[in-house]
Parts: C-alpha cells; sequence; structure tokens
C-alpha cells in the first residue's frame, strides 16, 4: 500500500498520543495557559511532602504542624469571598469601559453621510 505524502496532516485522536498532539499544537489550550503553574505547584507540593516524611523527625514535625496551623489561621483572615469581589468589579469595569469604547456601525454611519457628499443612484431590484 503506497501513502500519498502529499495527504494534508490532521492531527486526530484516533492513534496513541493524538489528543496529546492536538492539545501540543494548540495555541489557545488551556493547559498551556497553567500548564507552567500546574508544575509549579507539583513540585512544591511534592517537596514540601518529601520534607515531611522523609526529612523531618520529632520535634522537627511539631514545629512543621505549628506552622501549617499558624498560615491555615491566617488564611480565614480574608475572606475569598471578599477578594473575589474586588477581582470581579475590576474585571467588569475593564469590559465595561471597552465595550463602551466600541464604535457602533450608526455613528459610522452618520459621520460617513456627513462628510461625503454626492449622489447615489438608485439600483432597481425589480426590473
Amino acid at each position: 500500500m503506497k501513502v500519498n505524502e502529499n495527504a494534508p496532516k490532521y492531527a486526530t485522536g484516533a492513534r496513541i498520543g493524538g489528543i496529546i498532539g492536538i492539545l501540543l499544537r494548540w495555541k489557545g489550550s488551556i493547559y498551556k495557559l497553567i500548564g507552567l503553574d500546574i508544575v509549579i505547584w507539583l513540585v512544591a507540593y511534592y517537596s514540601f511532602y518529601c520534607l515531611y516524611n522523609f526529612g523531618l523527625v520529632g520535634d522537627q514535625r511539631t514545629g512543621f504542624h505549628k506552622v501549617v496551623l499558624y498560615c491555615r489561621d491566617f488564611n480565614k483572615n480574608i475572606p475569598l469571598t471578599f477578594v473575589l469581589g474586588f477581582y470581579v468589579t475590576t474585571v467588569l469595569t475593564r469590559w465595561w469601559g471597552l465595550w463602551n469604547s466600541l464604535p457602533w456601525p450608526d455613528d459610522v454611519i452618520h459621520y460617513l453621510t456627513t462628510y461625503l457628499n454626492g449622489q447615489v443612484k438608485r439600483m432597481d431590484f425589480f426590473g
């Protein structure tokens, strides 16, 4: 069986690794957007995991527990909904500013009819 060399190369999910190939080539992929953050988070998580399980003994683990409890209690001081409220307000304000800065077609048409003079020949659609 002869393989056509000129055939378009489309990524499909039919072969092994096909979906991964599609995701790696896709420029707007959510995985590309958050991939580095996930890798950094996983490295930090497994670093603490290995440090706690293999590097700390007795009193050191107790000290680590105290630091964890302090961080957990500090997290309760700033409610998440309060912070998200500021974030959503900022996003909506920016979006509304962009929406209001868009030129509308009727404004453009009014400017064009004001500055362009001359006669327009009417087209007869029915005859």
